[in-house]
């Protein structure tokens, strides 16, 4: 009972992290500007986030492997367009 329901809350948090990081993405396409963002913090927020993907591996915890890489994936978006944007 317990571990649905850290499945579930670990569902929600991933969702959260998601949300939050979809919110800045789209004010970066928005303003076409990413000047105010740093790149540097976000490279090091990647490379951290793929490195717990690669540690959740080793869990066999199919919610946080899938959480880890939709995550990573998701910043792995958020650095393109920090990059492209900055660019402009």
């Amino acid at each position: 009972m317990l571990y649905e329901i850290l499945n579930y809350a670990t569902l929600l948090a991933y969702t959260a992290f998601s949300i939050d990081l979809i919110t800045q993405i789209i004010q970066i396409y928005k303003r076409k500007s990413s000047l105010d963002v740093s790149i540097k913090g976000i490279l090091i927020r990647l490379i951290g986030s793929f490195i717990l993907g690669l540690k959740m591996l080793t869990t066999k915890d199919i919610y946080l492997i899938y959480g880890q890489f939709i995550l990573v994936g998701i910043i792995a978006i958020y650095f393109g367009f920090l990059i492209y944007y900055r660019k402009q």
